[in-house]
């Protein structure tokens, strides 16, 4: 069972502001991205339509605390614990780390509260459900030890 993942990227020219600064915004894409990543990395999917129902996993509270700036091209490593595990829930902490020479400095900390829906083609309607079994053998929630 995995609680947790780690990726680099490098801030790109288009995640940056005139100044320079990534912007705010492309943090939540970052922590997407990683989160996405993850699932795959499990060899599962964050977007399954495999079935007679399409699942997905929407968004139900998310937060970034800033610390520090990032900037045009600085490379960067983002960690995602998984926080919390509910019966139709996923909380992710996610830990900004620039990489200097002299190691990780964190530049911010994000949150996402995911819940497990599945959506009725014919309906159109999202419902919240159990997550399956697949997920649910795969993913588990972190040790207290490893959330900050």
């Amino acid at each position: 069972l995995a609680f947790e993942f780690k990726m680099n990227k490098m801030v790109e020219f288009a995640d940056t502001d005139l100044a320079g600064i990534m912007h705010f915004s492309r943090y939540f894409v970052y922590m997407e991205q990683v989160e996405h990543a993850f699932f795959r990395s499990l060899g599962l999917t964050i977007h399954d339509t495999s079935q007679e129902k399409t699942f997905g996993w929407p968004r139900v509270d998310v937060a970034c605390n800033y610390k520090s700036p990032l900037r045009f091209e600085d490379e960067i490593e983002i960690h995602l614990i998984v926080k919390e595990k509910k019966a139709k829930t996923l909380s992710y902490q996610f830990t900004f780390f620039k990489i200097t020479e002299d190691g990780l400095v964190v530049t911010a900390v994000g949150t996402f509260k995911t819940v497990y829906v599945s959506l009725d083609k014919i309906t159109g309607q999202f419902k919240s459900t159990v997550i399956s079994e697949l997920i649910n053998n795969k993913i588990e929630q972190a040790p207290l030890a490893f959330i900050k």
